[in-house]
């Protein structure tokens, strides 16, 4: 009994503390976990230790993620073979997180309205906002702000962007897109948005996400609780939602001025491609489709992109008249 007991509490307090870290908590709730607190010195134990651990894997994930940067740099620079894993020359790649650092965005205040944020296809954009959190934009994205003394509202149109959340336990983070709405206190979080998905992948700390109903903008009644390490895609014909992990270093790879595939057929990755190349990619040979490509790509120097692909794939490029590169078989 005494065991059953104890694993209520503790069922209890990961839910509180998820609820409490995510920002979805509304004030008869905040009476309700009030009271279950002071009913008992081990309900307050249980989640406070849940809030610690929280904390302490923000924490650990965030030395991690810069750890593994720094010897992902060093191998490199080390490495000299020509095996098509990784694609990227050093110094291409030492030039393309620099690049990616600079901010290339276009920012448009007005005192009727959000301030706006956009960057152009191939440009990235780093952004501080007025709380103290930055937002890393990626190619051809629009951000739209609005803070208020109760919520921090940030729309993102289309694209994507890295969103590291300074905590404010009075004003929820809100981000949301044509799909899906994400709601944090302070956290870091990867959210892409395209008319037809949104895609939110938590690097650290607890985000609530639920899909959004098109043209009433109205949250649906499933909401689905992010860790670290877990994502979630949302559609406007989405009536659950499924979470699923993913790999840090492929979602946060264009931080780092790269693209990173795993196992993806060549068309999927063609079109992604396109959001940061003008000259866009086409395949002049529908059998290419389903090719299976695992790498990574430069995002600024589209020559070295044209070059992996050919030597990974055994594939030719030709330009045609409308300024494209077609992949073509090799022979």
């Amino acid at each position: 009994m005494k065991g059953n007991i104890s694993q209520v509490i503790d069922d209890n307090a990961a839910r509180w503390a998820a609820r409490m870290l995510s920002g979805m908590i509304e004030p008869n709730d905040k009476t309700e976990l009030e009271a279950w607190l002071a009913a008992d010195l081990r309900h307050q134990e249980a989640f406070d230790g849940y809030i610690e651990v929280a904390d302490l894997a923000s924490e650990a994930h965030d030395a991690a993620a810069a750890l593994a940067l720094e010897h992902e740099l060093i191998a490199s620079v080390n490495e000299r073979s020509s095996r098509w894993s990784w694609l990227v020359a050093a110094p291409a790649m030492a030039a393309s997180i620099a690049a990616a650092a600079l901010f290339f965005g276009v920012m448009t205040n007005s005192q009727s309205g959000p301030d706006r944020y956009a960057t152009a296809r191939g440009e990235t954009a780093i952004v501080t906002l007025a709380d103290g959190s930055s937002v890393s934009l990626n190619t051809n994205s629009v951000l739209e702000v609005s803070f208020s003394d109760n919520q921090r509202s940030v729309s993102l149109a289309r694209g994507e962007a890295m969103f590291d959340v300074v905590r404010d336990a009075a004003r929820p983070f809100v981000v949301s897109s044509t799909t899906a709405e994400a709601r944090v206190l302070g956290t870091r979080f990867n959210v892409r948005a395209t008319s037809e998905k949104t895609i939110v992948s938590v690097l650290s700390g607890v985000v609530e996400v639920d899909a959004l109903i098109e043209g009433a903008r109205k949250t649906t009644d499933i909401a689905v609780t992010l860790i670290a390490g877990q994502e979630t895609v949302i559609t406007p014909l989405s009536s659950s939602k499924d979470v699923r992990t993913f790999n840090p270093d492929a979602v946060t790879s264009w931080l780092r001025g790269k693209a990173f595939y795993e196992n993806q057929p060549l068309s999927a990755v063609i079109a992604d491609l396109n959001r940061y190349y003008t000259a866009e990619f086409v395949l002049g040979d529908e059998g290419l489709r389903d090719i299976p490509v695992t790498g990574g790509f430069d995002l600024k120097d589209q020559t070295i992109t044209v070059e992996a692909l050919k030597i990974a794939l055994s594939l030719r490029a030709e330009n045609n008249a409308a300024g494209q590169i077609v992949l073509l078989p090799n022979g």
